[in-house]
C-alpha cells in the first residue's frame, strides 16, 4: 500500500503474480479493506516506508497480516528498478507495487520451498495453509505444518 490523499493498492498472489494495482484518491480504510478482500486476505501488508504509515499497520491488523518494512526508505531508483517491466499509472500505483514485489521477494525463498516440499509429498493442496501457517508462526517448520492440517480429531 501507499497511502495519502492518492491511495494505491498492489495485490500478488503467493506466487507473485501481480493481480491488480489501482489508485485512487480519498481512499478510506474502509474501502482499502473491501478492495483487498475482493481478492482474498492477504498474508501480508507492504510498505515502503522504513517507519510505516499508521493506516498501513492499521489495514495489516485488521487482517491479521504480517507487515513487510523495508530495512531503509526505498529510493525511486530502487522503486523503479524493483517494478521493472511492470507498467503503473502514477508514482502510488509504482510505489505501491515495489513495495508488494520486495514483500514477496523476501519471502519467495521459503514459499519455493514450501511447494517443492508439499508437491514431493502430494500435498499440493495444502500449500495456502502451509505457507499461513509457516510464515505467521502457527507451525515451526513445514512438517509440524503439515500435521496439524492432516491430523484427525
Amino acid at each position: 500500500m501507499d497511502p495519502g490523499t492518492t491511495t494505491a493498492i498492489a495485490i500478488l498472489d503467493m506466487r507473485g503474480n501481480v493481480l491488480w494495482v489501482g489508485s485512487g484518491k480519498f481512499y478510506g480504510r474502509e474501502k482499502i479493506v473491501n478492495k483487498i478482500l475482493e481478492f482474498g486476505r492477504p498474508l501480508v501488508v507492504a510498505t515502503d516506508r522504513r517507519i510505516p504509515p499508521a493506516v498501513v499497520e492499521k489495514i495489516a491488523a485488521s487482517f491479521d497480516s504480517l507487515l513487510y518494512v523495508p530495512e531503509h526508505e526505498l529510493s525511486k531508483t530502487e522503486k523503479d528498478e524493483t517494478v521493472g517491466r511492470f507498467r503503473t499509472s502514477n508514482r502510488h500505483e509504482r510505489d505501491a507495487l515495489a513495495s508488494a514485489l520486495r514483500a514477496y521477494r523476501k519471502y519467495n525463498q521459503l514459499f519455493r520451498k514450501i511447494e517443492l516440499v508439499l508437491s514431493e509429498m502430494g500435498l499440493s493442496h495444502l500449500e495456502e495453509n502451509v505457507k499461513e501457517m509457516v510464515l505467521k508462526r502457527r507451525a515451526g517448520n513445514i512438517a509440524r505444518a503439515v500435521s496439524l492440517l492432516t491430523c484427525k480429531n
